[in-house]
Parts: structure tokens; sequence; C-alpha cells
């Protein structure tokens, strides 16, 4: 079966691929067996439309295939709405909807990867948790509660300025860090002082006093592998059939091990490097319905 990568849901349940084209609505779990190709063709992965119940759902492109240059095609670019979030603090208009999802209560936190490094960023209380792991971190610490979006992303970018807090962690930082994960204290360690490091500046947080940690579910990803090396797996090949056993998944980043039974390596793969391929999949038990994303 050929289908467009639309994008990735990562939740309690896991980590999975959401199709685009032609099957939309549906998604591919990523634990287990999984065995695909890349065909070589690009397309518009869609766009993102956030609904009443505060859901961002991925919306198919009308016309994947037509895609020329760039991630998305003009039309779908215009209509996502889950960018005009990080605008509207800015001044920028934005729809009624989004309006009222940024108006609800918003959490600033720290958060810690496998490698130590640590980021600054923001969640909506209706998904608090579904951020930190989207985001693949190992630890985190909420360090303040704000009324709105627009009001947590001005403390944001003024800690990240004064502290020197990054806003971001690559997922080619993220897949380095995964080669040798540190040990947990250390990651605890560095979750700690990132937070400390941001109350120190700003005087609202100070105020707020508010510590909330969070530590990732266990995972294989971040234990090394007894008696198997890790290695990254940075390209694939068209027209190579992979046939992969998914062993673990922190957000958009898996290990994966090849399904013969002579394999010693294991590696670590950035699913999110598929969104917008076009892949060709065998018949697997792990192809089931996809209701929402976020």
């Amino acid at each position: 079966m050929r289908t467009i990568i639309g994008g990735i849901r990562s939740d309690v349940h896991g980590s999975h691929l959401i199709a685009n084209a032609p099957d939309a609505g549906r998604l591919i779990r990523l634990s287990g067996q999984f065995c695909f190709s890349l065909t070589g063709t690009r397309g518009c992965p869609g766009y993102y439309r956030l609904d009443s119940s505060f859901t961002f759902t991925l919306v198919p492109c009308s016309a994947p295939l037509a895609l020329r240059e760039g991630r998305r095609c003009t039309r779908c670019e215009a209509s996502d709405d889950s960018k005009l979030l990080h605008a509207a603090h800015k001044g920028r208009e934005v729809p009624t909807l989004v309006s009222e999802y940024l108006a609800q209560q918003h959490w600033l936190y720290v958060a810690a990867f496998a490698d130590g490094s640590v980021k600054i960023g923001t969640a909506a209380q209706s998904r608090k948790l579904e951020r930190l792991l989207e985001q693949g971190a190992s630890a985190a610490e909420f360090v303040g509660l704000f009324p709105d979006g627009a009001s947590v992303r001005r403390v944001e970018e003024s800690v990240s300025r004064i502290a020197g807090l990054s806003q971001s962690n690559s997922g080619a930082r993220k897949v380095k860090g995964l080669l040798q994960p540190v040990p947990e204290e250390e990651i605890d360690r560095a979750c700690s002082n990132a937070a400390a490091l941001a109350r120190s500046a700003s005087d609202e947080l100070q105020r707020l006093a508010i510590s909330e940690t969070w530590k990732a579910p266990p995972s294989e990803l971040l234990r090394p592998s007894a008696g198997r090396s890790r290695l990254p797996l940075n390209s694939l090949r068209v027209r190579d059939t992979r046939e992969w056993d998914v062993r673990a998944t922190l957000g958009r980043i898996g290990l994966v091990r090849d399904s013969a039974p002579t394999a010693i390596v294991d590696y670590v793969f950035d699913f999110g490097s598929l969104v917008g391929q076009e892949i060709d999949t065998a018949p697997s038990p792990n192809l089931k319905d996809l209701d929402t994303l976020f």
C-alpha cells in the first residue's frame, strides 16, 4: 500500500505515522514489525485544523502529488492553524478558534533530553503532557502557569534571552543523544539546574514558585543496549525495502532493529524524516484507524 506520510502522533499509547493520501485518516503504529520502502516521490503532507474541542486534526491535501517545491503547497501552508499559535502573541490576527485555544491556561516548562541537553517550552493546559511526549523529552519541570498563550510566550522569550535557554532541540541532536544516553541522575540534574536558571531570570517565575516534575515512561531507548551497538540511520535509499522491529520510540525518534536474527546492531532513526515522503508498506496489523491528532 502506497501512502504519503502527513505527520507523527505521540501520546501515552506510543508514536504513530499519520497517513495523508490516499488512505487519509489512518495511522501506522511504530511498534513491532514495520516493513516499508521509499518510492522516491514527495508530496504535500496536508495541514492541521483546530476544532471546537481544541483538537488539531490532520487535513489531507487535495492534490498532494502536485507539490513542486517546499515542504507544503501554498494552500495548505496558508490553511494551517498550528503554526498560528506562535504568532498571536506578536499581534498577528488569528481565527476565532485559535484565539479561544490560546485563551486557556498555558504552562512554561524546561525539558531535558537523553544527552543532558535542555530547552524551554510552553504547553496548553489541554495538551500539557502530550507536548512533552511529542518532544521526546526524558524529564521536565513545569515552572509557571499563565492565564493564556500570549503571556506565557512573552515570559518564554524573555527567559530564553536572559538565561540562554534554547527554545528548540533538533531531531539530529536527539538522535545523537540517544546513541549513548547519559545516566538518569545526570538528566534529572540537568533539568533541575535549567529550572533554577529559568527562575533566576524571571521575577514572575520566582513569585509563582511552581515546581512540578515529570519523567518519561520507561523506554529501551533510554537504556544502553547490552551487547549491542547503536548507530544513527540518517538516510534511506529509494526502493530499498526495510524490515524493522521497532523496539521503542520517544516522540519522533525510534530504536529499530533489522528483522534478520543475526543482526547485532540497533539503529536510532528520526521518523520525522518520513513526513512528506511516499512510502510503500507491506500489509501489517499495525495499520489502524486514526480519529484525531493532538
